[in-house]
């Protein structure tokens, strides 16, 4: 009992546990990640219209940790936004970090990963984006099984 703020509605948690791969208590921590990137901006609770309407900025999503590095980071911003600028309204954090999970199926992983990876604004596979991706893959195969014979390839423009 006590004072405690609903972040979410029950019929909220639902909705949310239904359309994602995490559970009630996973749902609220991602919106406290949320929240932290801009707490001026997120309110502590969300109404239903807020959680599709309030948006953090590309640039204030870049800044976490876990992209900070991450060559791809403004296109997995772009590939989840639903204004397709990379502004992400808490929905949209959501969706983006339930398909990064790992209980979401392979089939959802390999739809987002050529949206984010190998197709242009257009819509058409990208002959660099791919060799990029591939060079990315094969890299960091290498590293993980501790491979060096990376020295061997020669890479040519």
């Amino acid at each position: 009992m006590g004072n405690k703020v609903a972040t979410f509605t029950e019929q909220q948690l639902d909705d949310y546990q239904d359309c994602t791969f995490f559970t009630r208590k996973e749902i609220l921590r991602v919106h406290k990640r949320f929240r932290e990137l801009r707490p001026d901006l997120v309110p502590r609770q969300m109404t239903e219209g807020q959680a599709s309407s309030v948006k953090v900025p590309c640039e204030c999503i870049e800044k976490m940790p876990e992209l900070r590095e991450n060559p791809f980071c403004r296109r997995i911003c772009e590939a989840f936004s639903r204004d397709g600028q990379g502004n992400l309204s808490f929905e949209d954090f959501l969706d983006a970090l339930s398909v990064f999970s790992e209980q979401a199926p392979r089939d959802i992983k390999v739809f987002y990963a050529f949206k984010i990876y190998g197709e242009s604004c257009a819509g058409a596979v990208v002959c660099e984006r791919i060799c990029c991706l591939l060079l990315v893959v094969v890299v960091v195969v290498c590293v993980a099984y501790g491979v060096l014979f990376m020295r061997h390839f020669r890479i040519y423009a």
